[in-house]
């Protein structure tokens, strides 16, 4: 039986139907046990629920947003042909930035996260820094760019992969000569 005014089983969690004057431990609208284990257990629940999915939604709206912003500047300064030829070696370098990844996983740094999880962490740290360099580059200086892009690498390495930070500055530089690779083979326009 449920003491009446309990406040940590007032409401049914699952319903939200009110259990006020109810007697049992079970929700007379949808059959939820009501105890103060199963409400507890449910709402651990519903948080682990909670925690997985801003897991996914933070680096998949950094990566849109980030995107956005790096495609746009390029789209308005060098116009649509430029921004197709620049997409296309960003999505290049962002393919072999994930698998050079997961080669440093297999040799050294381990498996953490889910690989789906993973691979969109990993499109937010790539199209962040891609928009930091280009929108960098604009203030004239490649090495003022190339200082703010590593910065925003190792931090957002370090944060959203959990990396240590020698190991994000070697996937840095793997992921900067894997760049330098694929912006010979696609050169940007002028």
């Amino acid at each position: 039986m449920l003491p009446d005014g309990d406040p940590g089983v007032s409401k049914c969690p699952a319903c939200g139907y009110s259990l006020a004057g109810t007697r049992i431990a079970m929700c007379p609208e949808c059959g939820q046990s009501v105890t103060r284990g199963a409400v507890r257990e449910y709402l651990r629940d519903r948080a682990r629920v909670t925690t997985t999915r801003m897991a996914y939604l933070v680096p998949a709206a950094i990566t849109l947003i980030a995107s956005a912003i790096w495609m746009s500047f390029v789209g308005y300064y060098n116009g649509g042909e430029a921004l197709a030829i620049v997409f296309a070696s960003r999505l290049i370098s962002i393919v072999l930035g994930t698998v050079g990844y997961f080669l440093c996983c297999l040799l050294w740094i381990g498996f953490d996260a889910p690989w789906r999880l993973t691979i969109l962490r990993l499109a937010a740290v790539h199209s962040s820094t891609i928009a930091t360099f280009i929108l960098a580059t604009a203030s004239g200086s490649i090495i003022l760019a190339l200082i703010a892009t590593l910065i925003v690498y190792l931090v957002l390495l370090t944060k959203l992969l959990d990396m240590e930070l020698r190991e994000a500055f070697v996937y840095a530089v793997l992921c900067w000569l894997l760049g330098m690779i694929v912006e010979f083979a696609f050169p940007s326009p002028d």
